[in-house]
């Protein structure tokens, strides 16, 4: 351990990791936030996606999205005057423009996503050998206790909203990787009052993503070519589906025409 404290004194493992970010702003600053916010059964409610990559790299030290996890900042304010509301992560969900609901990640999960491999731990001490991997170790262990208690830290909390109260905090859902847009995307917050009245609160996206998982150029053209194929398929399809049905009408037409004739 001596060791390991030498090296890391001696800035040996400078290359290592670390865990430095900055607080979001408050969303009260907001103007996107403040056009957007909703007022409902006295209760002031805002909410930001945050899918910007350097904005994300700012408040959690890792491109979040890139993992599949997206960050959502959420303010809340009880501005009534005859009560306490209640907040549970449990009934709050994501609704993608395509009616599927994603349930909010818990705390456990969402480190798992930022946190730092112990893997690399090899490739920075290799250099060190067995006391410079140890050094290296050690060093990402601090360093995801850091992410963890920080990720803790700014997560929305769970429990009573007094009369005048306010809270703040990030919610976190995993979504797909090459996710291009928000628009349609509604958060659905339930609040409870203690008898047990409840008050849901939605609030739509509509904001351009930019993919973290970006598809090959050759192989949109492939996906493009196909689903032309298809679409000409499909054409040909109907048209001759159309073509039957015509000639089918002509038939009995004269078939009638030939009937009412004879008689």
């Amino acid at each position: 351990m001596k060791l390991v404290a030498i090296l890391l004194s001696l800035g040996v493992l400078a290359g290592c990791a670390s865990h430095n970010t900055v607080q979001a702003p408050d969303l009260n600053y907001n103007l996107k936030a403040q056009e957007q916010r909703i007022e409902q059964d006295g209760v002031l409610y805002m909410a930001k996606a945050i899918h910007k990559k350097e904005e994300v790299e700012q408040y959690f030290g890792k491109d979040l999205l890139k993992n599949g996890v997206l960050p959502v900042q959420v303010f809340m304010q009880n501005k009534s005057h005859n009560g306490t509301f209640l907040y549970d992560s449990s009934r709050t969900q994501l609704k993608t423009s395509d009616g599927q609901a994603l349930q909010v990640l818990p705390l456990n999960d969402v480190y798992e996503e930022a946190k730092t491999s112990m893997g690399q731990a090899v490739l920075w001490g290799a250099g060190f050998g067995l006391i410079g991997a140890a050094a290296s170790a050690y060093n990402i262990s601090e360093t995801n206790d850091k992410i963890k208690a920080d990720l803790d830290n700014k997560m929305l909390k769970n429990g009573a909203l007094s009369q005048g109260a306010s809270t703040q905090g990030f919610l976190f859902f995993n979504v797909p990787k090459d996710l291009a847009s928000l628009n349609g995307w509604k958060l659905n917050l339930t609040l409870k009052d203690p008898e047990h009245l409840t008050t849901v609160l939605n609030q739509e996206f509509s904001d351009t993503v930019d993919p973290r998982k970006k598809i090959p150029a050759y192989i949109q053209k492939k996906m493009a070519k196909k689903a032309q194929k298809e679409a000409e398929a499909k054409n040909k399809l109907e048209a001759k589906a159309n073509a039957k049905a015509e000639t089918k009408a002509v038939t009995n037409g004269k078939v009638e025409a030939k009937a009412k004739t004879d008689t």
